[in-house]
């Protein structure tokens, strides 16, 4: 996360944390505005409410939660649109394979995903996607 944070403030971008007092770690030194949470679950609630397109990188067990629920909600369209890109098609296109080969995903639940290989399609995508605060 302080990787990311770091790019976009470097580059003059806003960077929101949603932080939460259960983790140890420190804040990392990129945020323009911090938004404290008690728990994982209000961090969560934080970062699919607050928003305009999500930009997943491999990483774990938190990232899997993460990426599955914001899908369940644009699949469930309890979300309005939003781009929910995958950055790795080789990270995340063999996990798709093997979730449509042993659960319940259907080729038009794939549709709310878009897969790309580097950080700048990953940025293309929410931006040619225009959300609500990008579009101004």
């Amino acid at each position: 996360m302080a990787a990311a944070s770091r790019g976009a403030y470097e580059v003059g971008g806003s960077v929101v944390g949603i932080t939460m007092s259960l983790l140890t770690s420190p804040v990392n030194d990129y945020l323009t505005e911090n938004r404290p949470t008690m728990d994982f679950y209000g961090r969560l609630q934080g970062l699919i409410r607050d928003s305009d397109g999500y930009i997943a990188v491999r990483g774990g067990i938190g990232t899997l939660v993460e990426i599955t629920l914001v899908w369940n909600k644009l699949t469930t369209n309890v979300l309005p649109p939003r781009p929910l890109v995958l950055v790795g098609s080789d990270i995340w296109l063999p996990w798709l394979a093997a979730c449509q080969a042993t659960l319940a995903v259907q080729p038009h639940h794939l549709d709310h995903l878009i897969i790309v290989d580097t950080a700048a399609e990953a940025v293309a995508a929410v931006v040619k996607a225009k959300p609500t605060r990008l579009a101004a």
